[in-house]
């Protein structure tokens, strides 16, 4: 039953296109299923995506942290961004500024 449900998992394209009809169906995503070496930076993703990748994630084994000895960039805050459908497809915009009153 799992190595079912692990090829049915893993059988999902690995870029499904993240695909959309409007901007609810999108949203800015930090899932990384096994640890990197500099950690998760935020995309853009459809809500549909998100869920496969979670479903995928849930039965990954990982071998464990990288070895790591690579400087990392800070990522950009997760609260910088945006998820907006643009032509279908779901991308990550920076928030504009708010005005002080």
């Amino acid at each position: 039953m799992f190595a079912l449900l692990l090829a049915v998992v893993l059988a999902q394209p690995a870029d499904p296109g993240h695909a959309c009809q409007r901007d609810g169906d999108c949203l800015i995503s930090t899932t990384q299923c096994c640890p990197g070496c500099c950690g998760p930076s935020p995309y853009a993703t459809s809500k549909a995506d998100e869920a496969v990748e979670l479903q995928k994630c849930a039965v990954i084994e990982c071998a464990g942290a990288p070895k790591c000895d690579v400087q990392c960039e800070r990522p950009i805050s997760k609260d910088a961004v945006e998820a907006r459908c643009v032509a279908k497809q779901c991308v990550m915009r920076l928030k504009k500024p708010t005005k002080a009153r």
